[in-house]
C-alpha cells in the first residue's frame, strides 16, 4: 500500500550466472502491475453492472437470480417490475440528462431499501426488476418509500420547472415587464412539469 492505494506488483527472482555457467549471483525483479489490475478488475465489473446506474445490468441478475433459485429451491421469492410511464416523452422534453437523473435516483432508492437477499438490476432503458423472498415483501413498508419517493417527486418538479423556464426564456426581466403574462407562463409551466413527475416517477 503506497500513498492510502493498494499496488500490485509480479516479483520475479532470476539467477545470474558467468560465461562458463558459474553461479554469479541472483536478484530479484518488481513489475508494478496496477494499472493493468484495475483495467482488467473495471472489465469485470462493467460486464456484471450497468454503466449508468451502477447496478446489476441484466445478464447479472438473471444469473444471479437463477442460481439463488437453484441453491435454494424451498425458498419462495417474488420478483417486481418498474417501468416508468412515458419515460421516453421526459427524455425527449428535458433532455438526456434529466432522464438519467431519474433513473439514477430510481436506483438508489433500491441499493437503499433493498435486503441482504434482495437483488435488483436496470433491465433496459427504464425498465427495473427486484428479487426478493416472499417474506420480506411487506406492505406495510411502503409508507416509508412512499415518503422518499415524494421527496424525490418535489426535488425533479423544482428542477423542472427551472429547466423549461429557462427554455422558454421566462426570467425575471418578463416578469418586471408584464407580470400577468409571466405568472400564466409559469402555471402553464407548472402544470406541464408536475404532469412529468406524476408520469414518470409516482405513477410508474
Amino acid at each position: 500500500e503506497i500513498d492510502g492505494e493498494i499496488h500490485f506488483y509480479e516479483v520475479r527472482f532470476k539467477f545470474l550466472l558467468g560465461d562458463k555457467g558459474n553461479y554469479v549471483g541472483s536478484f530479484f525483479s518488481f513489475l508494478d502491475r496496477t494499472e493493468e489490475i484495475k483495467e482488467l478488475e473495471m472489465e469485470r465489473y462493467s460486464a456484471t453492472h450497468d454503466y449508468l446506474t451502477d447496478i446489476y445490468n441484466r445478464e447479472r441478475f438473471f444469473e444471479r437470480v437463477s442460481q439463488v433459485l437453484q441453491d435454494e429451491p424451498d425458498i419462495k421469492r417474488v420478483i417486481v417490475c418498474i417501468d416508468i410511464k412515458d419515460f421516453k416523452v421526459a427524455n425527449d422534453l428535458f433532455g438526456e440528462e434529466t432522464g438519467n437523473k431519474i433513473l439514477k435516483r430510481i436506483a438508489g432508492l433500491m441499493r437503499r431499501d433493498a435486503g441482504e437477499d434482495t437483488l435488483y438490476c436496470r433491465l433496459e432503458a427504464d425498465r427495473f426488476a427486484m428479487c426478493m423472498r416472499e417474506e420480506n415483501f411487506v406492505e406495510e413498508d411502503y409508507p416509508d418509500y412512499l415518503a422518499d419517493l415524494n421527496e424525490q417527486a418535489e426535488s425533479m418538479f423544482l428542477e423542472l420547472v427551472k429547466q423549461i423556464a429557462v427554455r422558454e426564456g421566462i426570467t425575471e426581466q418578463l416578469k418586471a415587464q408584464n407580470q400577468m403574462l409571466w405568472v400564466q407562463q409559469m402555471n402553464s409551466i407548472r402544470d406541464r412539469a408536475m404532469e412529468m413527475v406524476n408520469n414518470d416517477l409516482i405513477y410508474a
